[in-house]
């Protein structure tokens, strides 16, 4: 169920992924330590469901206790901790907390650059994100030049062809306002 739950969830079903969730969670949380790893990537999956119905302090609240539990569980760098940092970053972002969304982008990037980790690609999806932040607060140059160097690493990374330097340039589109006209499509 949780499985289910979490593809729709990415697919955006969310009156589908609700139930799933919170049962799941129900069923870890009766027969699991609060630092499990399944249980916090429950946690962490409802803080993003609830983020994305508009509900940010309840997201914010959950995505803190997933990134904090697996900090204890996994370790401060681990990749999974890392993506409860940057959602719990990009909600503040979207939620129009900008100056701790600037702190916990910086916070983050400085984790990154100490240890890519496992994941040497989240450094530069991580500096893409805090791009599109720093485009939205209406810092529109510096954002796009910390997503174009957020392009440029991903590509040296994964390939210039490759789906995450590809969602890269959609993030320099949506910080820009100016998608290339192949992207317009």
């Amino acid at each position: 169920m949780g499985l289910l739950g979490s593809l729709l969830l990415g697919l955006r079903d969310l009156d589908a992924a609700e139930p799933l969730l919170l049962e799941v969670h129900r069923h870890r949380r009766a027969r699991l330590p609060d630092q499990h790893p399944s249980l916090l990537q429950i946690v962490h999956n409802l803080g993003a469901l609830a983020a994305l119905r508009g509900r940010y302090d309840e997201g914010l609240a959950l995505l803190t206790a997933a990134s904090d539990g697996r900090a204890v569980a996994l370790g401060p760098r681990h990749s999974t901790r890392i993506g409860s940092l940057l959602s719990r970053a990009n909600l503040l972002s979207r939620s129009g907390r900008s100056a701790e969304a600037d702190t916990a982008y910086a916070e983050l990037l400085a984790l990154l650059a100490e240890d890519g980790g496992d994941r040497p690609w989240l450094q530069a999806h991580a500096q893409a994100c805090s791009g599109l932040h720093q485009a939205r607060g209406g810092r529109l140059d510096e954002g796009r030049r910390t997503i174009e160097a957020a392009i440029e690493r991903m590509s040296e990374l994964e390939g210039p062809d490759h789906p995450r330097t590809h969602r890269l340039r959609q993030m320099l589109a949506e910080a820009t306002g100016l998608a290339p006209a192949a992207e317009r499509r």
